[in-house]
């Protein structure tokens, strides 16, 4: 599916996620390679999981990590159903993994340099977005993208901790971006 229609079908899913973000994220996962890894740190209803899961590459592995899986619901929609609509939608060619657990344990269940790609949009208070950052960065290839959502005035902690640990990161929208070193 391409970007447009894949942004299109996950603006219907309630979340905070923009189009422009929805865009940005949707076209990230479009351009990776076949057989590319995505991780999502952070659910809800799966607004972004949508975007990114119809516009991934084949043999694309999506896996969703969420304290709270499934158990969120707004205007009738959870991620419940956001994965049964990829799985009919994609087949075969989108592999997709839920874990219901806290973004700590959920990391032990990875080795290293795994994903491609590592978003992270879970709690956002500084000491939780710290962490998450100091866990998954390991978890991202060489010349991976470890990113996450709310990099704004809104979220102070988000952008205290991307601020202090990646100081070379990129800000589009409110999606910071940080370019694994390639080695």
């Amino acid at each position: 599916m391409n970007v447009s229609k894949a942004v299109a079908r996950a603006q219907l899913i309630p979340g905070h996620m923009s189009h422009a973000e929805l865009v940005l994220l949707s076209s990230l996962a479009a351009d990776l390679p076949t057989g590319s890894r995505w991780a999502e740190i952070g659910t809800l209803c799966g607004r972004s999981l949508m975007g990114v899961g119809l516009a991934a590459s084949e043999n694309t592995e999506l896996v969703s990590v969420d304290v709270n899986w499934g158990s969120e619901r707004r205007a009738s929609v959870s991620v419940h159903d956001v994965f049964k609509e990829l799985a009919s939608t994609r087949g075969e060619s989108l592999a997709l993994h839920a874990l219901r657990a806290a973004s700590h344990r959920a990391v032990q269940t990875f080795r290293d340099h795994w994903f491609d790609v590592v978003f992270i949009d879970a709690a956002h208070d500084y000491e939780s977005v710290n962490q998450d950052i100091q866990l998954w960065l390991p978890k991202v290839k060489p010349g991976g993208l470890l990113c996450g959502h709310d990099f704004s005035r809104d979220w102070p902690g988000v952008i205290r901790a991307v601020n202090e640990l990646l100081p070379q990161r990129k800000i589009q929208e409110s999606i910071w971006m940080y370019r694994v070193d390639p080695k």
